[in-house]
Protein backbone atom coordinates (compact mmCIF):
# COMPACT_ATOMS: atom_id res chain seq x y z
CA UNK A 1 0.00 0.00 0.00
CA UNK A 2 1.10 3.55 -0.75
CA UNK A 3 -0.59 6.47 1.03
CA UNK A 4 -3.44 4.13 2.01
CA UNK A 5 -4.02 2.86 -1.54
CA UNK A 6 -3.19 -0.55 -2.93
CA UNK A 7 -0.19 -0.27 -5.21
CA UNK A 8 -1.22 -0.18 -8.84
CA UNK A 9 -0.22 1.81 -11.92
CA UNK A 10 -2.69 4.58 -11.20
CA UNK A 11 -1.42 5.05 -7.65
CA UNK A 12 2.17 5.19 -8.88
CA UNK A 13 1.32 7.75 -11.60
CA UNK A 14 -0.60 9.91 -9.12
CA UNK A 15 2.29 9.85 -6.65
CA UNK A 16 4.90 10.64 -9.32
CA UNK A 17 2.75 13.51 -10.64
CA UNK A 18 1.10 14.93 -7.50
CA UNK A 19 0.27 18.28 -9.14
CA UNK A 20 -1.72 16.68 -11.96
CA UNK A 21 -5.48 16.38 -11.70
CA UNK A 22 -6.23 12.99 -13.29
CA UNK A 23 -9.71 13.52 -14.68
CA UNK A 24 -9.83 10.34 -16.79
CA UNK A 25 -8.85 7.02 -15.19
CA UNK A 26 -10.17 3.88 -16.84
CA UNK A 27 -9.16 0.27 -17.29
CA UNK A 28 -10.22 -1.62 -20.38
CA UNK A 29 -10.20 -5.38 -20.02
CA UNK A 30 -10.61 -7.92 -17.28
CA UNK A 31 -7.75 -9.92 -15.85
CA UNK A 32 -5.64 -8.48 -18.69
CA UNK A 33 -6.06 -5.15 -20.37
CA UNK A 34 -4.94 -1.57 -20.60
CA UNK A 35 -4.98 1.28 -18.12
CA UNK A 36 -5.59 4.77 -19.48
CA UNK A 37 -5.24 8.01 -17.54
CA UNK A 38 -5.39 11.61 -18.71
CA UNK A 39 -4.64 14.55 -16.48
CA UNK A 40 -4.00 18.26 -16.50
CA UNK A 41 -1.65 20.39 -14.43
CA UNK A 42 -2.09 23.98 -13.25
CA UNK A 43 -0.16 25.28 -16.27
CA UNK A 44 -2.68 23.69 -18.64
CA UNK A 45 -0.42 20.85 -19.80
CA UNK A 46 -2.04 17.45 -20.41
CA UNK A 47 -0.56 14.11 -19.36
CA UNK A 48 -1.35 10.78 -21.02
CA UNK A 49 -0.52 7.63 -19.08
CA UNK A 50 -1.11 4.17 -20.55
CA UNK A 51 -0.01 0.78 -19.32
CA UNK A 52 -0.94 -2.80 -20.11
CA UNK A 53 -1.67 -4.98 -17.09
CA UNK A 54 -2.24 -8.64 -16.39
CA UNK A 55 -2.88 -11.10 -13.62
CA UNK A 56 0.47 -12.88 -13.41
CA UNK A 57 4.17 -12.12 -13.29
CA UNK A 58 4.53 -13.13 -16.93
CA UNK A 59 2.11 -10.50 -18.20
CA UNK A 60 2.16 -7.69 -15.63
CA UNK A 61 5.10 -5.48 -14.69
CA UNK A 62 4.06 -4.94 -11.06
CA UNK A 63 3.31 -8.64 -10.57
CA UNK A 64 6.76 -9.42 -11.94
CA UNK A 65 8.41 -6.93 -9.59
CA UNK A 66 6.46 -8.25 -6.60
CA UNK A 67 7.50 -11.83 -7.33
CA UNK A 68 11.15 -10.85 -7.80
CA UNK A 69 11.73 -9.78 -4.20
CA UNK A 70 14.83 -7.61 -3.70
CA UNK A 71 15.89 -8.37 -7.28
CA UNK A 72 12.91 -6.34 -8.50
CA UNK A 73 14.56 -2.99 -7.69
CA UNK A 74 15.96 -2.55 -11.21
CA UNK A 75 12.60 -3.44 -12.78
CA UNK A 76 10.85 -0.96 -10.48
CA UNK A 77 13.27 1.74 -11.62
CA UNK A 78 12.46 0.91 -15.25
CA UNK A 79 8.72 1.10 -14.53
CA UNK A 80 9.11 4.48 -12.83
CA UNK A 81 11.17 5.74 -15.79
CA UNK A 82 8.37 4.66 -18.16
CA UNK A 83 5.77 6.50 -16.11
CA UNK A 84 7.98 9.60 -15.86
CA UNK A 85 8.27 9.56 -19.66
CA UNK A 86 4.52 9.74 -20.13
CA UNK A 87 3.56 12.05 -23.02
CA UNK A 88 2.97 15.65 -21.94
CA UNK A 89 1.04 17.92 -24.30
CA UNK A 90 1.30 21.71 -24.15
CA UNK A 91 -2.41 22.57 -24.38
CA UNK A 92 -5.96 21.32 -24.88
CA UNK A 93 -5.75 21.40 -28.70
CA UNK A 94 -2.59 19.28 -28.71
CA UNK A 95 -4.17 16.88 -26.21
CA UNK A 96 -7.27 16.47 -28.37
CA UNK A 97 -5.17 15.80 -31.46
CA UNK A 98 -3.06 13.26 -29.56
CA UNK A 99 -6.15 11.49 -28.22
CA UNK A 100 -7.67 11.18 -31.68
CA UNK A 101 -4.46 9.79 -33.22
CA UNK A 102 -3.26 7.62 -30.34
CA UNK A 103 -2.90 3.89 -31.06
CA UNK A 104 -5.23 2.52 -28.42
CA UNK A 105 -3.15 -0.70 -28.25
CA UNK A 106 -5.45 -3.60 -27.44
CA UNK A 107 -8.70 -1.76 -27.88
CA UNK A 108 -11.09 -3.63 -30.17
CA UNK A 109 -11.70 -0.56 -32.35
CA UNK A 110 -8.69 1.72 -32.66
CA UNK A 111 -10.26 4.45 -34.77
CA UNK A 112 -12.11 7.64 -33.90
CA UNK A 113 -15.39 5.70 -33.59
CA UNK A 114 -13.97 3.80 -30.61
CA UNK A 115 -16.11 4.56 -27.53
CA UNK A 116 -12.94 4.92 -25.45
CA UNK A 117 -11.58 7.60 -27.81
CA UNK A 118 -14.90 9.42 -27.58
CA UNK A 119 -14.81 9.26 -23.76
CA UNK A 120 -11.26 10.61 -23.63
CA UNK A 121 -12.02 13.41 -26.11
CA UNK A 122 -15.16 14.39 -24.17
CA UNK A 123 -13.22 14.39 -20.89
CA UNK A 124 -10.52 16.63 -22.39
CA UNK A 125 -13.10 18.99 -23.85
CA UNK A 126 -14.73 19.34 -20.41
CA UNK A 127 -11.43 19.92 -18.61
Amino acid sequence: MLNGDYLNYGVIAKNLYPDVEWFFDEQEGGYQGDWYMVGKDKEGKYYFFTMSYGSCSGCDWLESIASSGPDGKEEMGELIDKILNTPILENKEAALEYARKFDWQHSYDRNANNPLVKEVVEAIEKS
